[in-house]
């Protein structure tokens, strides 16, 4: 880890100690895609948070896979819900050459993902929302979908057609669930186009 990656992983964790999250958010502007991506792949902008918070506003609670937290812990500053994360190799996030963690991972190595799974995460049908930021496994995320009792869901990535860099994709894509016809019971609700780079959220609802 260089010197100016640990300088940034302390400038940013003592904002976090001292809950300037809109700091934060002005840090994200000054840095290349490089720096921001050990963090968050998308830095969201004030305006982001706040279409956010009012997908949240009936919702209690949000879980997702989570990398360093550092998007969680924005979100749950900004709209006060709590942010429950999940993560798999513990082995590599509790190395020396993982970021800076920002909210506590809970991992599930070696779980399946069912009922032991949900033990770990949310079994409310009403208050989650289940929450991928560019994530990168269809068949991974069917097994959460299929995992999910609840009736939200929210995807941060890049547009096929629209991202300027068109090396990044993810499996889902905001507006790309990858699923069977008989498998799709979500219904896109709302959208947010996070930045001028073709980076969206996209809201989703179960029925």
């Amino acid at each position: 880890m260089s010197p100016d990656t640990v300088c940034l992983d302390n400038q940013i964790k003592s904002l976090t100690d001292e809950k300037k999250w809109q700091d934060i958010i002005e840090i994200g502007k000054q840095l290349s895609h490089d720096e921001k991506s050990r963090y968050i792949w998308v830095w969201p902008n004030q305006n982001c948070l706040h279409f956010i918070k009012n997908c949240l506003e009936e919702i209690q609670k949000l879980f997702r896979r989570i990398g360093s937290g550092l998007l969680e812990w924005l979100i749950e500053q900004s709209t006060g819900s709590r942010v429950y994360g999940i993560e798999i190799n513990e082995k590599w996030w509790t190395s020396k050459y993982s970021p800076t963690k920002f909210i506590q991972l809970n991992y599930v190595d070696n779980v399946d993902i069912n009922m032991e799974f949900l033990k770990k995460c949310a079994n409310n049908t009403e208050n989650f929302i289940l929450f991928f930021c560019y994530f990168n496994c269809f068949k991974t995320f069917r097994k959460y979908l299929n995992s999910y009792n609840g009736k939200y869901l929210m995807i941060i990535g890049p547009d096929d057609t629209k991202h300027k860099n068109q090396k990044i994709f993810t499996e889902p894509g905001p507006f790309n669930l990858g699923l069977n016809s008989n498998e799709n019971v979500w219904k896109l609700y709302k959208f947010f186009e996070i930045d001028n780079n073709g980076n969206f959220l996209a809201f989703y609802i179960k029925g």
